[in-house]
């Protein structure tokens, strides 16, 4: 992937197969390659995928380890089952708000703090993103599992 489409991100989801070894040492190439090629605010979250099978090659704390070093906060997720990612998604869009709630031109988006939460910015109510469950439910069931959705 070429620096220039992660160069000015805010957010960054390094994903990697907790089933296979190499994948948690590629995603360590990646961050590399972000902390060289991004801004130093850019919000890392490490995500070990596959959470849900048992041939696991990456243990949690090894994970958690990496992440603490890194400056990133650790999910595990399952894709097949479609678990796990709300939680990335939600701490992405609170860190990423919470960021530029703190510039001038912060106002004219239409963001505003939230009242429940100093940390939590919300959009306005009729521009708010609901992070729910329902594609899940309207994925097909095979054989116990969900069907995957990246085919």
């Amino acid at each position: 992937m070429a620096p220039m489409y992660y160069r000015n991100a805010d957010a960054a989801i390094l994903v990697f197969d907790l089933t296979d070894l190499d994948s948690f040492c590629e995603a360590q190439f990646w961050v590399s390659e972000l902390q060289r090629n991004a801004e130093m605010h850019v919000c890392k979250c490490l995500v070990g995928n596959k959470c849900d099978l048992a041939a696991r090659k990456v243990s949690k704390e090894r994970a958690e380890e990496y992440a603490r070093m890194i400056d990133a906060e650790y999910f595990e997720a399952s894709a097949a089952q479609g678990k796990g990612m709300d939680k990335v998604f939600s701490r992405i869009a609170e860190d990423v708000l919470g960021q530029y709630s703190k510039e001038p031109e912060f106002k004219y988006w239409g963001i505003k703090e939230s009242p429940s939460s100093s940390r939590l910015s919300t959009l306005e109510k009729e521009e708010s993103v609901n992070l729910t469950d329902d594609n899940l439910s309207q994925r097909r069931k095979k054989d116990g599992q969900y069907e995957s959705c990246c085919t």
